[in-house]
């Protein structure tokens, strides 16, 4: 699937088998219009697979919630095609953690045109490791299981396929028999197929940078 992997400052550039080169960095509270243009390009129907609603218009409340960021309870990283110019975004996958003694909730956005791509994917292979770094270091010791969990629309197969190629036991919330939850360690994430075999030391190199 991909084809080059590589770390540059506290960018991971990767080439995708069609030759499209995506850039990946830690996402901050400046990239507001960035999170806007990105809404701009879903279709409705990726809207309510992300929202749970096909919503027209992406409210400033909801704006200012993800563009919240601090980069260790509520951390985000975002791809673009080639540079990170306005108009370049591609996807985001995002971590929210209110409470230490909880999961920290995963979700993740890519834009119809790259869907099919495992983009998706990559980006929370990214966070994780990026989540783990971050606590590693505020922490300066070694964690036990990092426990994640994402809602997931039931109709949404690629997403469920998504979290369940990372390893993730998959279930119908008790609560809403619509949604799939999807859970795991991040130590217990799997290997990815298909993939160069540098990745995953790639993607701890760039943790490691940005954190």
């Amino acid at each position: 699937m991909k084809q080059t992997v590589v770390v540059s400052g506290a960018v991971l550039k990767v080439t995708l088998t069609d030759g499209s080169p995506v850039s990946i960095r830690l996402l901050t509270p400046t990239d507001r219009a960035h999170l806007l243009d990105g809404f701009g390009k879903l279709s409705a129907a990726s809207r309510r697979s992300r929202f749970f609603s096909a919503m027209p218009v992406f409210n400033d409340d909801l704006l200012n919630r993800l563009a919240d960021l601090d980069g260790f309870r509520h951390v985000a990283v975002g791809a673009f095609h080639d540079t990170d110019e306005i108009g370049n975004g591609i996807g985001v996958a995002r971590s929210i953690q209110l409470d230490a003694t909880e999961p920290a909730e995963l979700a993740v956005t890519v834009i119809d045109d790259y869907h099919g791509r495992r983009i998706g994917e990559l980006l929370l292979r990214v966070l994780i490791a990026v989540w783990q770094e971050q606590l590693r270091q505020r922490l300066q010791e070694q964690l036990g299981d990092n426990m994640f969990v994402a809602s997931i629309l039931r109709e949404n197969r690629a997403a469920v396929k998504t979290f369940r190629r990372l390893g993730a036991i998959t279930q119908t919330d008790p609560d809403d028999p619509t949604i799939v939850l999807a859970q795991f360690a991040g130590s217990a994430i799997s290997r990815p197929e298909g993939w160069p075999t540098e990745l995953t030391e790639r993607v701890c190199e760039f943790a490691r940078a940005v954190s």
